[in-house]
């Protein structure tokens, strides 16, 4: 962080500001930035006492500089305000190449100022599956922690710190391994629609949460965990346990121990609508009791996720040391638009469920923008500019009582996944902070095109927010087919964002331009294919759905006797296109699978045959169609592991 300030003040001074160790620097210096928990600031009366583990303080007094800070993280986070209001150059990239005007002349007035994240745990998730982004000199994580959208684990306070002792998430199975003990006990796991129990990670398979010995083994294990973590750790130990259910698990058990509690809690007598979260939240409220009862300052954590996450009726609340999680599922919020926008009314109605309960809420938010069908990389997707709806969601958030905020958002190139970052970062710490300033300081780094990229962005922003309530759908958000999204807007931005190239001054400027170009003229050559009537294109742009839709029939022409039948997936006049396109296999326990080139090779009277290749097919496996992962189907029902 030091270097990365050191590194602004030469470009910003127009010379080299050289680095010292302390108390190795020459006596007679003048204009001295401290940075980090120095003797000096101590000398002078600064001290880090009652600063917290993400908090900073920067002063500046006759001549000298302190950004003072207990940790890594703090320093950093202090860094990057020093560098934006003292000196009006603010970290906006993730490749360091921030935009400066260089002021050898300017004179920082004296001040004192404090700062630390509202959302004191906040982080954004941002796995970098980039093919054109440059590297850092000084790496990533210290780029991400100058933009505020991260921090180390061992600088936050234990009481807000998680347990390595399990998984991050999804760890249920931790409590109660199935490969220790579903082959004694199959009856600790879910019994599943089918008749049958499971206990594979990752798998369709939750713990049976009525059963007691299932109780005291998770209870058991969780106190040793604790246990553990403190002699480990004898005073700063993590406070926080998350006991969160499995994934790729629609479902919770179905015996009848487990059904009638979830019928008490369910608004509508099923299961997803509360039924499955009072079930789990019973549970958990149990083993928090327990803990609590040995360790005080133990808070567990849980998903409100999938069939858990409507808050549960019958006026059951999570315990005050229960953190509810709740995941704004990214397959039904349309993240263009804000929470409080009506596309999005579902959404806000279950978040405004959990805060009505009084719990400690968490929230896991995503933003996976973005095309999944474009050549990712070479064209970086469609852009989205989201800054509106991330700072409108930070502040209701904020309103609702939320504490903690986890983001998960994909780096795959998508031309403003960088401001969408930012803003990130500004509104995680203020959720006050302005768009338009946002979005302002941003463009800096399109140099003399930034007057006109942020009208661009400014109008791109205008065109999602027009969406309206009944024209859109979970379904077609998922898909992209956006409203908004037509020939004319696209070629309206096409032509702003050309005007802009046309005025980039640096190689920084032109390379970030031109990629938002590219990819603007990527779908719109898309667009325009299809509606020329292309049906390759067409098919690409404006995608069916089939999910849930598709159904097993019996089948005499077929090898094992079944088939899956997707002709009644929509209306009757849907049909399958007649044209090479992509499919594959997809296992939910691995997370791997392989792409198949579907294409015709011979005809009968009866059917058109098609050759998939070949693919190992595992146990949890689906076979997906083009386009959406919501268009599969299950292979389980298909066949056997034997087969």
């Amino acid at each position: 962080a030091a270097e990365e300030l050191a590194a602004v003040l030469s470009r910003k001074s127009g010379g080299t500001v050289p680095i010292y160790e302390e108390g190795r620097q020459p006596a007679d210096l003048r204009n001295v930035v401290y940075v980090g928990n120095t003797e000096a600031a101590s000398r002078n009366g600064f001290s880090v006492k009652g600063v917290s583990g993400l908090e900073y303080r920067v002063i500046v007094t006759n001549d000298t500089s302190y950004v003072l800070a207990r940790t890594p993280s703090g320093v950093a986070y202090g860094v990057s305000d020093f560098a934006a209001r003292l000196l009006d150059m603010p970290f906006v990239t993730l490749d360091g190449q921030d935009p400066f005007v260089p002021n050898p002349a300017l004179d920082i007035a004296d001040c004192d100022f404090r700062g630390k994240p509202f959302f004191y745990y906040r982080d954004v998730y941002t796995p970098d599956k980039s093919k054109t982004l440059v590297k850092p000199a000084r790496g990533l994580q210290l780029r991400k922690l100058l933009l505020k959208i991260s921090y180390l684990n061992e600088d936050i306070e234990g009481v807000e710190r998680l347990s390595s002792q399990t998984k991050s998430c999804h760890s249920q199975f931790d409590y109660l391994p199935p490969e220790t003990y579903f082959r004694e006990h199959p009856e600790y796991y879910m019994l599943g629609k089918d008749g049958k129990r499971h206990g594979v990670r990752n798998r369709r398979s939750h713990l049976c949460l009525t059963n007691p010995d299932v109780e005291q083994i998770v209870c058991s294990n969780l106190l040793s965990f604790i246990h553990k973590d403190r002699m480990e750790h004898k005073t700063d130990y993590p406070c926080i346990y998350d006991f969160t259910q499995m994934d790729a698990a629609p479902d919770f058990c179905q015996c009848p121990s487990c059904a009638a509690v979830a019928a008490k809690y369910d608004a509508k007598g099923g299961r997803v609508s509360g039924g499955d979260a009072g079930l789990q939240l019973e549970f958990v409220n149990r083993i928090a009791r327990k803990a609590k009862a040995v360790y005080p300052d133990v808070r567990v954590r849980v998903f409100a996720y999938v069939s858990t996450e409507v808050a549960p009726a019958g006026g059951i609340r999570p315990e005050d040391n229960v953190i509810v999680w709740l995941c704004d599922l990214y397959s039904n919020s349309d993240h263009e638009v804000p929470l409080t926008h009506p596309a999005n009314r579902a959404r806000l109605d279950i978040l405004k469920g959990w805060e009505q309960t009084g719990c400690s809420l968490e929230i896991w938010d995503y933003m996976l923008y973005g095309d999944c069908k474009d050549m990712v990389g070479e064209h970086g997707d469609f852009p989205e500019v989201n800054v509106e709806a991330i700072i409108s969601d930070a502040r209701l958030f904020r309103d609702c009582g939320v504490k903690r905020v986890f983001m998960e958002a994909e780096h795959r190139d998508q031309p403003f996944h960088e401001l969408n970052l930012y803003a990130m970062g500004q509104a995680y710490f203020d959720p006050d902070v302005k768009a338009d300033k946002v979005v302002a300081d941003y463009c800096r780094v399109y140099g003399k095109a930034a007057a006109k990229m942020r009208e661009a962005i400014e109008c791109l922003s205008r065109l999602q927010m027009s969406v309206t309530a009944d024209q859109t759908s979970r379904f077609k958000w998922h898909r992209r087919d956006l409203q908004w999204l037509t020939v004319d807007n696209l070629q309206g931005l096409r032509n702003r964002f050309a005007a802009a190239l046309a005025l980039a001054d640096t190689p920084a400027a032109r390379r970030r331009v031109s990629h938002v170009l590219r990819s603007t003229e990527h779908k719109l050559g898309l667009l325009r294919r299809a509606q020329k009537g292309d049906s390759e294109y067409l098919f690409d742009v404006t995608m069916f759905n089939i999910v849930r839709k598709s159904q097993l029939v019996l089948d005499a022409d077929a090898k094992g006797g079944k088939a899956v039948d997707l002709s009644t997936a929509n209306d009757k006049n849907f049909a399958l296109p007649q044209f090479p396109m992509d499919m594959g296999v997809y296992d939910w326990e691995t997370k791997g699978g392989a792409r198949l080139k579907f294409k015709p090779e011979v005809s009968d009277d009866a059917y058109r045959w098609y050759s998939l290749g070949e693919a190992y097919v595992p146990e949890a496996s689906t076979f997906w169609l083009r386009g959406d992962w919501h268009v599969t189907v299950d292979l389980r029902v298909c066949h056997v592991t034997a087969d």
